[in-house]
Order: structure tokens, then C-alpha cells, then sequence
């Protein structure tokens, strides 16, 4: 079996997949059994495609954090390196389209954060082959907490519902830093960097109680350049 291009990417994957295969037979598709061991860690990068009765690697990536934390750079840089979509954070281009969200009514800035959240999905749907996404599901459960939308009960409790179920479109969440490069003002997001440390701890803290472990990636703080952070995660790549 063959990885092309990606095989510098996933050193491991043949290996592993072979391996998965093997016990797949041999435990009779008992996942709680060698299956799981054996083949978990790399069965989350293969889809099967029934038509050609074939399996393809695929890498479904969201890059998560708070304003000026550099996803937009990262995401980028990574899917042109995996050669692999990108899909961009949607509220920016509203924004730098003239959108003032603090204009909005507060029934116009719930219903856009749901919008919003709604094309990220849909984006990602369609892309069952691979992506990298700018945020994740979990961050626009935060921007509705964050925003004060909390005593809306049930749009609370439906988003909170969606969010969850939502998680399944990604094989992983790379979560990145607060404070390690300074926010740049770019007319768009705001440059108070206690704001975005008040967010990032909200995200944080519902990305460790939502998502499953294995899940995510905590980015470390000490990586401060966008190609020292794209260097580490070719080699961290496999979650081990």
C-alpha cells in the first residue's frame, strides 16, 4: 500500500492499518478486542468509499482558540502543506464586509452566531475527505455563552445538543495557546488581550469537558513561530 505524498505525514499509518486489518479478521470486527488496540489510534484518518470498495485516508482538522492566537495562519499553512481545503472562519469576512456585530440587536447577534455555526458545519459536511477549518464546533458554543446568550434555555440547550453530535465530522481539534503572540490590530477583532483571555478560558474549559480526549490537541506554549507550529504537528501528526 502505497500513502503518496502523505506518507511523510502518517510514517506510521501502513503499518497500523495493516495491523488493523489483520485483527479486524482475526477477532471477528471485535472492536473492544485487538482491534481496537491494534488499529485505534490510525482507524480515525480511513473512511471507506462502498462504491469502489476502497479505503482512503482522510485528515478532518479544525484549529481552535481565541482572537490572535494565529489559527487563520496555522489552518492555512497546514492545508496547503496536507494539500487539503482549507475552510475559512466566515464571520471574519462579514466583518471585514462591514458587518458591526455590536450594532446588531441581540436577536440579530444570536441568529448570526447559529448562521454562522450552520454554514461551519455544512462546510465541513461536504468535505468528507479532508479539511482544515478555522474553529471548531465547540468555539461558537462559546461565543453563545460568551455573548450572554446563556439565559436563552432551549436554543441554549439545542446548541449545546448539535455541538456535541457535531464532533463526529473531526478527527481532531488543535487547540492553540493564549498570550504567545501579541494581537495584531487589524480593524477586525479586538486587541484587549484580558477579552481574549476571558474567552480562551471559556473555550478551553468546554473543549475539556465536551470533547473526548483523543480527540484533542493542546498546541504547546512554547512554539512561537507559525513554522515551528506546523514543523511539531508533522511530527506529532499521529496523536500518539
Amino acid at each position: 500500500m502505497n500513502t503518496g505524498e502523505n506518507s511523510k505525514v502518517f510514517p506510521l499509518v501502513e503499518h497500523a492499518t495493516i495491523k488493523y486489518h489483520l485483527a479486524l479478521m482475526i477477532d471477528k470486527i471485535n472492536l473492544s478486542g485487538k482491534a481496537g488496540r491494534y488499529g485505534g489510534r490510525c482507524y480515525s484518518t480511513w473512511r471507506h468509499i462502498s462504491k469502489n470498495n476502497w479505503f482512503v485516508m482522510t485528515m478532518r482538522l479544525a484549529i481552535s482558540g481565541s482572537a490572535g492566537t494565529g489559527k487563520s495562519s496555522l489552518a492555512m499553512a497546514l492545508a496547503n502543506s496536507l494539500k487539503i481545503p482549507y475552510l475559512e472562519e466566515n464571520f471574519r469576512r462579514r466583518r471585514e464586509n462591514g458587518l458591526v456585530f455590536q450594532n446588531l440587536s441581540r436577536t440579530d447577534q444570536s441568529l448570526l452566531i447559529l448562521e454562522l455555526y450552520t454554514e461551519a458545519i455544512e462546510h465541513a459536511s461536504q468535505h468528507t475527505t479532508g479539511f482544515v477549518q478555522d474553529r471548531c464546533p465547540i468555539d461558537f458554543l462559546a461565543f453563545w455563552l460568551h455573548y450572554g446568550f446563556w439565559g436563552e434555555e432551549t436554543p441554549s440547550a439545542t446548541l449545546f445538543e448539535r455541538v456535541q453530535k457535531d464532533l463526529s465530522y473531526y478527527d481532531r481539534i488543535i487547540v492553540l495557546p493564549w498570550g504567545v503572540f501579541d494581537i495584531e490590530d487589524d480593524g477586525v477583532r479586538s486587541t484587549n488581550c484580558w477579552l481574549q483571555l476571558k474567552f480562551q478560558s471559556l473555550l478551553e474549559g468546554l473543549i475539556s469537558r465536551l470533547t473526548p480526549k483523543t480527540l484533542i490537541y493542546w498546541m504547546p506554549d512554547d512554539i512561537d513561530t507559525k513554522q515551528g507550529r506546523l514543523d511539531h504537528l508533522y511530527q506529532a501528526i499521529n496523536f500518539d
